[in-house]
């Protein structure tokens, strides 16, 4: 209690006449107030430390005990009377009214009670005896009739003359309700008239006409006084008296003129509040473009007119094609529960947004436009006023009244000027918003396209890529990347905010995860509401967090789906549906981090099995430059020619027109032709790579086109590093024939055996390479596997024409 209730409730308990006395739970006094000091003698030293057993005569021992046990275990307020020893050994007949004192957690501490002398109450209980005498007697004379009612209006007592004014004896109105005799057309304002005067605790007037036990009706005159009685219930004093004919008319004349005076003067206080509301809505509508803010004011104004009890607005999600509840004032929560979301073409609100018209309702209750959620309100009157920006309706603004009544012209005037005015707001703040999101957006975007472009190495741009969003995207507490791996999901990258949000490193797909579905489908998700009742069970966390919102989106390379990117927030409502197209252009650039670091590493392989087929392969290859001069020859080459070294080579030949001169044992035209050094490079190539390698061919004189060499020897480069990467082969044969106008490659190897999927498999880069260099000549290529019985690759190339390859 505050220091002034303090201050009162102390002096009442010092200066009280009744005594007021505080003990331990072992009877020991606490305190006493002046008045208990002197009813018993003792001053405040004698009681302290002294228990009320030891004053107590010995004879009301046992009355003690029966008290405490019900004031302890019964919870009960307990009055008896009793004997205490005065200080001068004299005894005190007292009345007391005990309790038990407990703390905030119920618990007994301490025991109270008021005593007062037995003389002292016998003298208040004869004064109260002589006022009820007085007020029957004054009852009794009395020509008007004169009846006590209780809060509900049901009568109480009532003068012995009531037959007189009202018709009734006593006996047929006791316990009645005063509004069941009343005209129907009185009742409304008789009604408030007397539930005015008990809450205002005010005196009131009013004349209405009384049903008699005839059935006529009786003109009565009526004043009514509320008072207090001692339960603390307010009740009404209420005199009726019988009205003439014509005090009635000048009564009535006087009264129709106050009427009107007063609705005259309520109609220009109302336009005047009305014209000030208005201007509040207009100004902050003006001077501010916090959408909040506005909103704070206009339903704050709003709710300070007459008349309106509630004030909610919904405005359009065209996305998601619903109506959602932005703003409101007393609202129930079960409503806002309930519809917060609307789905377009439900109820009475999309009826407003479709046809841009106001609707007014006297009683929602009887309306068949109003659903149960609307009835549900509690409300009877609402007007719904259409929110619109330049002609297209965006939104409703609701108003509502606890009263059975339309909202008049005034009214529907003055609300279509505030949703007027809200509807500028929304405009003004919807472009404001517009272009800081957009401002946003394009700085995340910067920023996760730097990151995620800092590096082409695959771990890296992913761990960038997540950390980037972590830090930029407002509520991404946790934002991860998983890769699809036959029917798993792995996690590559994440940046994880959220304390208590726990990610699975690997899990098998099935259908009720939101990351198959994304990986089947290619289609993003959001969900706002997280819950074990979503329609997809978030997979990739454990179910031990706090998840509230949720937003999926596929990653693709070369138009396949090879992953997802996940964020997940704390906060519900935390991504939207609007956002999508700006996520989407984020997954680009991540996708273009994916496609570039992929390509780093298909070009380090290739770099990588280049120079192992360069250095390896039966074949002499060299380069030159522009003029003709060597730069680089593979050690096939070199042993081809007899040098130990390309420096000892380059010594002699620096030019490729000089090896490639008649000299005798050093041809390259000579070495193809003997069979001899085919067989030594078959021995090179063994030693480097474990395989049995039986290589013939039929090519004899000059080299074919060095178009078609060259794509041969690329071909046969790709095959014979898929044989090394997958085949796990101890045999290979190849073939090397020239029939006609074609060239024929036949390759074959004892290894596996691919697979079907695998040979027509986009992502199989080295098939692709060797179809599109044999396309590339009008060539063709036939690939054939079978399990553990190896791979067999045919190719023919044509020198001239076009050819289909033959079985």
């Amino acid at each position: 209690m505050d220091e002034l209730t303090k201050g009162f409730f102390n002096k009442i308990y010092q200066t009280s006449g009744i005594g007021v006395g505080f003990a331990d739970l072992n009877g020991i006094f606490i305190d006493a107030n002046e008045a208990l000091l002197k009813m018993t003698g003792y001053s405040k030293n004698d009681l302290f430390h002294t228990r009320y057993q030891d004053i107590t005569p010995s004879e009301f021992h046992k009355v003690d005990e029966e008290v405490v046990d019900l004031i302890l275990n019964r919870d009960q307020t307990v009055e008896y009377e009793k004997e205490l020893f005065r200080k001068d050994g004299s005894r005190a007949r007292l009345l007391l009214n005990s309790v038990c004192l407990k703390n905030e957690k119920g618990e007994p501490v301490a025991f109270a009670a008021t005593l007062q002398e037995i003389s002292q109450y016998k003298s208040h209980q004869n004064k109260s005896n002589d006022y009820k005498d007085k007020y029957f007697s004054l009852m009794d004379i009395t020509n008007d009739v004169v009846c006590e009612l209780n809060s509900r209006f049901h009568f109480l007592c009532i003068t012995p003359n009531s037959e007189n004014i009202l018709s009734y004896k006593p006996s047929d109105l006791m316990g009645r309700d005063l509004f069941d005799f009343i005209y129907p057309n009185d009742l409304f304002i008789i009604k408030s008239i007397f539930e005015n005067s008990i809450k205002n605790f005010s005196s009131a007037y009013c004349l209405f006409r009384f049903r008699s036990k005839t059935r006529q009706w009786l003109l009565r005159d009526c004043h009514m006084k509320p008072f207090k009685a001692s339960t603390g219930e307010t009740r009404l004093m209420v005199n009726f008296k019988s009205v003439s004919e014509s005090s009635l008319e000048l009564q009535n004349e006087v009264k129709k003129q106050n009427e009107e005076l007063g609705r005259l003067d309520e109609y220009l206080n109302q336009r005047l509040n009305d014209l000030k509301a208005l201007y509040t809505v207009t100004k902050a509508v003006h001077q501010s473009i916090d959408l909040k803010e506005v909103y704070r004011i206009a339903l704050d104004t709003i709710m300070s007119l007459k008349n309106v009890n509630m004030a909610f607005i919904y405005l359009v999600d065209e996305v998601r094609k619903e109506a959602v509840l932005e703003t409101y004032r007393n609202v129930p929560e079960s409503y806002i529960k309930k519809v917060s979301r609307i789905p377009k073409g439900v109820g009475i609100t999309w009826k407003i947004l479709d046809s841009g018209k106001l609707l007014n309702v006297e009683d929602i209750q009887k309306s068949n436009e109003i659903g149960p959620a609307g009835k549900d309100l509690g409300n009877i009157g609402v007007l719904g006023a259409p929110l619109t920006v330049d002609g297209k309706v965006i939104g409703v603004i609701y108003f509502t009244t606890h009263r059975y009544r339309k909202f008049d012209h005034s009214e529907v005037s003055l609300f279509s000027s505030i949703s007027d005015q809200l509807s500028l707001a929304i405009s003004k703040a919807q472009v404001y918003e517009q272009l800081r999101k957009t401002n946003k957006r394009e700085k995340i975007i910067s920023a996760v396209t730097m990151n995620v472009h800092r590096s082409i190495n695959l771990k890296s741009v992913l761990q960038n890529a997540v950390g980037s969003i972590n830090k930029n995207v407002p509520g991404a507490d946790c934002v991860a990347i998983y890769m699809a791996n036959g029917g798993k999901a792995v996690l590559n990258s994440h940046s994880n905010n959220h304390t208590d949000t726990n990610l699975i490193n690997i899990f098998t797909l099935d259908v009720s995860g939101v990351t198959s579905k994304i990986l089947n489908e290619g289609k993003p998700i959001i969900d706002n509401k997280v819950s074990s009742g979503s329609e997809y069970r978030i997979d990739f966390i454990d179910s031990a967090t706090s998840v509230k919102s949720y937003l999926g989106l596929p990653l693709r390379h070369k138009k396949h789906i090879i992953g997802t990117l996940n964020i997940t927030s704390s906060r519900d409502n935390a991504f939207d549906h609007r956002e999508l197209a700006f996520f989407n252009i984020v997954t680009r650039q991540i996708e273009s981090a994916i496609d570039n670091a992929w390509m780093a590493e298909a070009l380090k392989e290739s770099e990588k099995r280049y120079r192992e087929l360069y250095e390896n392969v039966p074949t002499g290859i060299y380069c030159k430059s522009h003029d003709g001069k060597i730069f680089m020859a593979n050690s096939t080459l070199i042993q081809m020619l007899g040098f130990h070294s390309f420096d000892e080579m380059a010594s002699k030949y620096r030019m490729r027109s000089e090896f490639l001169a008649d000299s005798p044992g050093h041809t390259l035209k000579n070495i193809l032709k003997k069979r001899s050094k085919i067989t030594e490079l078959e021995s090179t190539w063994l030693k480097r790579t474990d395989i049995d390698i039986k290589f013939s061919s039929s090519i004899c004189g000059s080299p074919p086109d060095p178009k078609v060499s060259k794509a041969v020897f690329r071909i046969f480069q790709e095959s014979f590093t898929n044989i090394l990467r997958h085949a796990q082969a101890t045999k290979v044969t190849v073939s090397l024939q020239k029939k006609r106008d074609y060239i024929k490659l036949c390759i074959k190897d004892n290894g596996k055996g691919i697979t079907e999927s695998s040979i027509y498999n986009v992502d199989s880069l080295g098939l692709l390479g060797i179809k599109e260099r044999a396309h590339a000549l009008r060539g063709n290529v036939r690939i054939k596997g079978a399990p553990g019985r190896g791979t067999s690759i045919k190719v023919q190339i044509p020198i001239e024409g076009e050819l289909k390859l033959k079985s």
